[in-house]
């Protein structure tokens, strides 16, 4: 019988880490933030809150970045939950937003189309005319 609940603890913790996973996509892409490159900074501004480490200037070749000071107590712990933030969005597409808009040339072109012979040459009477 353990193994039963055992089997159904992992479930319970794999349902609530893909529900916790989608849910930052979701909020990350409400922002504009659909790679991890987008996302890093932000992370790493949260990571070094939350851990107690300052960001510094990165040498060699993380020059020009922030990166997670080496020399802080908590550097290891920050630097696995980076990773661990890293892994739940690297490979996520984020779908951009439908657009259904259709410019009004594209409208007006497919409203003509519908039309019947008699519809069209008034249409076109009027549309020269408008000239």
């Amino acid at each position: 019988m353990t193994n039963v609940f055992i089997q159904q603890a992992f479930e319970a913790f794999a349902v609530a880490t893909s529900t916790a996973r989608t849910e930052l996509v979701r909020a990350l892409a409400k922002q504009g933030v659909t790679t991890w490159e987008d996302a890093q900074p932000h992370a790493q501004q949260w990571v070094a809150k939350k851990y107690g480490v300052r960001l510094v200037a990165g040498e060699r070749k993380a020059a020009g970045t922030l990166v997670l000071d080496r020399n802080a107590k908590n550097y290891e712990t920050a630097k696995k939950a980076l990773q661990r933030l890293r892994e739940a969005l690297v490979g996520i597409k984020v779908k951009p937003a439908v657009r259904n808009e259709v410019d009004d040339v594209t409208r007006a072109l497919n409203a003509f189309k519908k039309l019947n012979a008699t519809q069209r040459n008034k249409f076109l009477k009027l549309a020269i005319a408008m000239k």
